[in-house]
């Protein structure tokens, strides 16, 4: 039978780049000149010039919102994903090597 190797450090690597990758949505959302665009529809009107524009940049900042925030939702869930099948990975390795099955010490 062929070996399987699993490099458990790919998956918590993966773990922690989606878990920091997801923490970066709320302040991208809401922070900063996009965020404060958004925050108050006259001060986006004095800023931008126009109120269409405004208007405009309210519901995209709405709609981005909305949409990155199911994302990051999407990426903790996967980062939990990577995170429970390296433990059960290593887990299972263990037991393996512990029975004494070729390949393992």
């Amino acid at each position: 039978m062929p070996e399987i190797k699993i490099d458990y450090d790919v998956l918590n690597d993966a773990k922690q780049r989606l878990e920091v990758l997801a923490g970066e949505i709320d302040p991208l959302i809401n922070k900063g000149t996009f965020g404060r665009l958004s925050a108050g529809y006259g001060e986006a009107e004095s800023i931008l010039g126009h109120a269409g524009a405004a208007s405009a940049t309210s519901l995209f900042h709405s709609n981005a919102g909305s949409t990155m925030k199911r994302a990051g939702k999407g990426m903790k869930e996967l980062a939990s994903a990577f995170g429970s099948v390296g433990v059960a990975f290593r887990e299972f390795d263990s037991e393996l090597g512990a029975s004494g099955q070729p390949g393992h010490p």
